[in-house]
């Protein structure tokens, strides 16, 4: 669709890029202290480094980018393999409608004192209504301001033929 060429906008969240970023130090560290000592209880260590491991898959970051023809969401991992990409063509959106509930300093102590005590996280929402009568919906931890620059591009490229509701 749109992999080798440029996006006209490119955003993504940097918060959560940095508490990724610290989640892999932690269980890279994590992994060489317990791996060190492996042989004292193998089976109790595989079952932690497999824990590590789950947690090392999952821990990812948004990524927005809009092309010409299409708009791209990607939870981005260091690991490429790992990487969820989900790309909708512009001519296949009939409308779009937004739950922007994420908006920078209000949600930056909440999230991180939510992430020490319960998986707590505030997300925006975008659903798109396709042409054929299904939806697809975009969850990302990008800032509401980052996701409305990115849906003004998106409208000026379309021409605002597609119905934007907030």
């Amino acid at each position: 669709m749109s992999e080798n060429r440029e996006p006209l906008f490119f955003v993504e969240s940097s918060l959560d890029k940095l508490k990724t970023f610290l989640n892999y130090t932690i269980i890279l560290l994590a992994t060489i202290y317990v791996g060190k000592d492996f042989s004292a209880n193998p089976v109790l260590i595989t079952i932690v480094l497999l824990v590590f491991l789950i947690a090392f898959y999952y821990n990812k970051y948004s990524q927005i980018r809009v092309y010409r023809d299409s708009i791209e969401h990607t939870f981005k991992h260091p690991v490429d393999l790992f990487s969820h990409r989900t790309s909708i063509l512009f001519s296949d959106i009939e409308s779009i409608e937004m739950d922007l509930k994420r908006d920078g300093a209000n949600f930056m102590l909440i999230e991180m004192i939510g992430s020490l005590l319960v998986r707590y996280t505030v997300t925006n929402t975008i659903r798109f209504k396709l042409k054929d009568g299904t939806e697809k919906i975009l969850m990302t931890q990008i800032f509401k301001k980052d996701v409305l620059k990115a849906i003004e591009v998106l409208r000026s490229v379309t021409e605002n033929k597609i119905q934007i509701f907030e």
